[in-house]
């Protein structure tokens, strides 16, 4: 149960190749918000203008700098994560999570932004607009983890598990108790994924679009991995947002792939009931949109974050 729960999040640590955008942005601008003594969350700016997207992204890629166009992207790593301070896992909890949003909002001179937030982030910032409704203009949730923990996580983990390539995994444990790795946790973290994440695309050769960046850093190797993902859930009890997400009146974009791990009756009901938000489900493709159907995916957001809804986009009625 454990070692599925990592391989499922190892999602969130991979990214796509981006594109660069038609007309080049200024360039980017990096560096650190200080949230608590000693931890500092990194950070990169893309793009300029009077609106400003912030996404707490766990990946070092500029995956999302399309939408940089006429409009001011940020991304930071999120506590104990890539660039980010390293942190011991007893900082490490979904407050504190929430608590970081905030500080990087201040930090910016934030009074209100749009926030995109990507797997368990597209829960984390839907909970921080609960919470701070005026501070938060519109809100995408990206093949979000769901609403309510059970029966979805487990749920999501057994799919998970049906697609994974046993084989494949058995010849990396077999390369790995041979002494290729030793020494080498980048190295095996990238061969890592690219067993792993097999299960989270809809079609299997999309994995080599992903980049794997992320595993140069400390942060997202094994050693630390299981235990900042077993302090964040450890802080997260049984968590249930429904009732908050029927009554939430932020503009809200949810997006899933169709062949998503993550069970579509969870993003189902962020949206069920609620006049303000949306559904978009892209057929064919799985936990990362933004690299499997760019074509959709792109324009899809562009149009939301401009005051629409994009072609596709539903409207749910609120179920029992």
């Amino acid at each position: 149960m454990k070692n599925a729960v990592r391989v499922a999040l190892l999602a969130l640590t991979a990214t796509a190749c981006a594109t660069s955008p038609p007309s080049a942005p200024e360039p980017p601008r990096e560096g650190f918000v200080p949230v608590e003594p000693g931890v500092r969350l990194a950070y990169r700016i893309a793009g300029s203008g009077s609106e400003t997207l912030v996404t707490p992204w766990p990946s070092g890629s500029a995956g999302l700098d399309r939408l940089a166009d006429g409009r001011r992207v940020i991304y930071y790593n999120p506590r104990g994560r890539l660039a980010s301070d390293p942190v011991d896992p007893s900082k490490v909890s979904f407050e504190n999570e929430l608590s970081d949003l905030e500080a990087v909002r201040r930090h910016f001179g934030l009074d209100r932004m749009m926030l995109l937030g990507w797997s368990h982030y597209g829960m984390m910032t839907a909970v921080y607009t609960m919470r701070h409704p005026d501070r938060v203009s519109r809100l995408v949730q990206m093949t979000p983890g769901t609403p309510r923990r059970t029966p979805y996580l487990d749920e999501g983990i057994q799919t998970m598990s049906a697609r994974a390539d046993a084989a494949a995994r058995a010849r990396l444990e077999e390369r790995r108790k041979a002494g290729e790795f030793d020494g080498k946790p980048e190295a095996y973290c990238r061969e890592d994924r690219r067993v792993s994440l097999v299960a989270f695309v809809g079609d299997p050769r999309d994995v080599e679009k992903l980049e794997f960046d992320s595993c140069r850093f400390a942060n997202e190797q094994e050693e630390r991995q299981g235990a900042w993902w077993g302090a964040l859930f450890g802080s997260m009890g049984d968590w249930d947002y429904r009732r908050e997400a029927r009554a939430l009146a932020t503009p809200r974009l949810v997006i899933q792939g169709e062949k998503d791990f993550i069970p579509m009756n969870g993003s189902r009901e962020w949206v069920a009931g609620n006049p303000n938000a949306r559904l978009l489900v892209i057929p064919a493709v799985g936990h990362f949109p933004h690299v499997e159907a760019p074509e959709t995916f792109f324009p899809a957001i562009e149009t939301f974050l401009r005051g629409g809804w994009p072609e596709g986009a539903v409207a749910l009625e609120a179920t029992p």
